[in-house]
């Protein structure tokens, strides 16, 4: 406790009092039925509330039917969804936790299919970044605007009928309130726009007519953009005069963010394992300090990668921020504060920021969940409480180290399975063992020193450099086996290839001395092995071209991590060759041609090619052992070559099923 003495000190937000520092913040689920809170967003929000978190800030509710997007977004501007909030916020409250809600216009930044309507904004400009959401918004008239400011504060009010604490008006991330105060996207010459007190306007009159709506001792904030990081947005200096205007007309606090919805900036919104720890936290020193000049102390939400306990505290203790927003890492370990508040720090399953799970499966429109932690939006099947005690006591084989068979075997330990694991190379955690040797995926070297870390703590027998046969498992006589024996690539067969070396990824990373200075990534995965390699490699200053048959190399990577992504293999001078396939190799020459036009492409002097993309399931031993063992599961790549999410996911399934 002594060790983090400022994050679990009390803290006033207005009438309210949060029991610690630690805040989850609004962030979208996916767990919603017909815009209403559900018995598995309960079920979710309440094993952060266990874990001990001080503030959880509900995900966003909609504040009118033209920012409806799907029955699976929260709608509170209907009264109907106060018996259901009633019952979210009265589970989390007898857990002791405060309880914000998040309200919010998303103005343009949304598309307008389901409403079937044409969107709305402050001006007839476009999204920049999601192409299916490029259609001209409609400009809002002085009648629409009214509507839209007289429905925030019929949010509030219900919500506040439902008994939450406190509300927080979402003016950050490029959403309706940013997009009036923002040059980048208003460009009015009314009364909404032009000065900088014409594009407040819209943000003072959802303040008022908000507050009006709740009463004089409701907590109400607001949640803004600290700098736009785009040419002709809002930038430091402007919120530096913005926020404490913004506070000085009846906010109760200020959660600090950072982006809007263009090019580079996007990809800071939820900046993932390529940023470093706590990169915006300089935002939200300044826009306090700004308050404090002002003469207004309110609390201040510093956000963005702050994923354990000492980061946090150091924010606090520097005087940064007044509260710390984890809510990446509480997603990864919901017990994060509790542990930390015991002394188990080195128990915490840390974030990596890899954003697959979280925002990456939201934003594909699937539930929410984690890599590090595959119970998270399942927590009424394979919550905390939920994992019992197995009925009889079994002898468990795990075969593979990998993240699918680590956390196998910690799963069936924590039954009471005696285990133990077999693993044929020398060193555990499998393909994040190797992935970590590219400098930009170091993260996931957390996740296998987490897995390893446990399994040995809980007494799991492991056994290095043991390769498992039909004959070595049924001399062992396991009561059940468990096989995470991965995957093996299949590397292309190009002609003219016989001269000139060609590697997988796993290979490239092992043995970085025999790439060569020119490269060239075929790019047959959705993911981020190509573009991986490329920027490893384009790091270490080998001049790198990557060939993919799809429109963009790392096509499925979650959107707010695909725009960092591309801009920095810009940066870094690696060439892209979209729509287009290896045709052959003549001599260090590789020929590559457009799928559409059948155009060809030389790519001359290459040293090496790097192959990035489809594996085959190492599944001999699974078939050899079927009907010879008395149990059998099959977890990970050796089912089928997929991702460290479904590694984890299928591992920690088997481990509950022995």
């Amino acid at each position: 406790m002594a060790q983090f003495s400022h994050l679990f000190q009390p803290i006033a937000i207005g009438t309210v009092t949060v029991s610690n520092r630690i805040l989850s913040s609004a962030h979208g689920t996916q767990l919603v039925d017909d815009g209403l809170p559900n018995e598995r967003l309960i079920a979710y929000h309440l094993e952060r509330a266990r874990g001990g978190v001080g503030l959880i800030v509900l995900e966003a509710s909609r504040v009118h039917p033209s920012t409806v997007q799907s029955a699976r977004q929260l709608a509170a501007f209907d009264p109907r969804v106060i018996p259901a909030y009633r019952r979210l916020v009265d589970a989390l409250h007898a857990h002791g936790v405060v309880v914000f809600a998040q309200i919010v216009h998303q103005g343009r930044q949304i598309s307008g299919l389901a409403a079937r309507q044409p969107l709305w904004a402050p001006s007839p400009i476009p999204c920049p970044v999601f192409p299916a959401h490029r259609a001209v918004p409609h400009a809002m008239d002085h009648d629409q605007i009214r509507e839209v400011v007289q429905a925030h504060a019929v949010t509030a009010a219900n919500l506040k009928d439902a008994g939450v604490d406190g509300v927080e008006l979402h003016g950050a991330h490029g959403y309706l309130i940013q997009q009036f105060m923002s040059p980048f996207s208003n460009q009015r010459s009314d009364a909404y726009g032009g000065s900088l007190e014409n594009r407040l306007r819209f943000a003072y009159e959802v303040i008022d007519a908000t507050r009006a709506a709740v009463g004089p001792d409701y907590p109400l904030g607001m949640r803004v953009s600290g700098d736009e990081f785009v040419p002709g947005g809002l930038d430091l200096q402007q919120m530096e005069v913005i926020a404490p205007r913004l506070v000085a007309r009846g906010l109760d606090f200020l959660a600090v963010s950072v982006s809007t919805y263009a090019g580079s900036s996007y990809a800071t919104m939820i900046p993932d394992m390529h940023f470093p720890h706590g990169p915006f936290v300089y935002v939200a020193s300044a826009l306090r300090a700004a308050l404090h000049a002002a003469g207004l102390r309110v609390p201040v939400m510093a956000a963005g990668r702050i994923v354990d306990p000492a980061q946090a505290e150091q924010v606090l203790a520097e005087g940064h921020a007044d509260m710390v927003t984890m809510t990446r890492a509480l997603i990864a370990d919901p017990e994060l504060p509790r542990k930390a508040r015991e002394g188990r720090v080195e128990d915490i399953r840390a974030c990596i920021g890899c954003n697959q799970g979280c925002v990456g499966m939201v934003h594909m429109r699937q539930p929410i969940t984690c890599l590090v932690n595959p119970t998270a939006g399942v927590e009424q099947e394979w919550g905390l409480q939920t994992l019992q005690p197995a009925a009889r006591r079994k002898r468990v084989l795990v075969v593979g180290g990998g993240p699918a068979g680590l956390e196998a075997a910690r799963v069936a330990t924590l039954r009471g399975h005696r285990v133990a694991l077999w693993e044929q190379g020398w060193e555990l955690g499998g393909q994040l063992a190797i992935a970590v040797r590219a400098r930009n995926r170091v993260e996931l070297g957390k996740l296998a020193g987490w897995l390893e870390w446990q399994v040995r703590q809980l007494g799991v027998e492991v056994r290095l450099g043991t390769e498992a046969t039909v004959e070595s498992v049924l001399v062992a006589e396991p009561d059940a086996v468990v096989l995470a024996t991965g995957a093996v690539p299949l590397l292309p067969q190009i002609p003219g290839c016989d001269g000139l070396p060609l590697l997988d990824v796993t290979d490239a990373l092992c043995n970085l001395r025999q790439v060569g200075r020119r490269v060239v990534v075929l790019d047959d995965d959705r993911h981020y092995k190509a573009a991986g390699i490329a920027e490893h490699l384009a790091d270490l200053g080998h001049e790198v071209a990557i060939v993919t048959v799809r429109a963009e190399t790392g096509a499925d990577v979650p959107t707010v991590s695909f725009h960092g992504l591309r801009h920095r293999l810009g940066k870094k001078g690696v060439r892209t060759l979209s729509y287009h396939d290896v045709a052959r190799v003549e001599g260090r020459a590789v020929v590559a041609v457009d799928d559409f036009s059948g155009r060809e492409t030389v790519l001359p002097d290459v040293d090496t090619l790097i192959y990035a993309g489809l594996s085959r399931a190492a599944d001999e031993l699974a078939r050899a052992l079927r009907g010879r063992v008395a149990e059998l599961h099959v977890a990970g790549d050796c089912a089928a070559p997929r991702r460290a999410l479904e590694a984890m996911r299928e591992g920690h399934a088997a481990g509950r099923a022995v």
